[in-house]
């Protein structure tokens, strides 16, 4: 029996590059992050709105069975 929810999670940002916008550019993280709030995704994906240049064009995860893909 698992008390703590942690799952597999791979995340897939496609994102402009910020010298280059035309130009997309993929990053991919695999992590574990409690279900089914995703704190640590969500706190990852806020900095990136935040601190880096690179506009994000998509979000896509994967946790176990499911995935999610979000355009922005």
């Amino acid at each position: 029996m698992n008390l703590v929810p942690y799952e597999p999670v791979m995340l897939r940002i496609t994102y402009h590059m910020p010298d280059h916008p035309h130009v997309l550019q993929e990053f991919v993280w695999q992590f574990l992050d409690f279900a089914p709030v995703y704190p640590r995704m969500n706190h990852f994906v806020n900095y990136w709105r935040n601190n880096i240049e690179g506009l994000i064009h998509t979000i896509e995860f994967d946790c176990g069975t499911e995935e999610t893909t979000t355009r922005q």
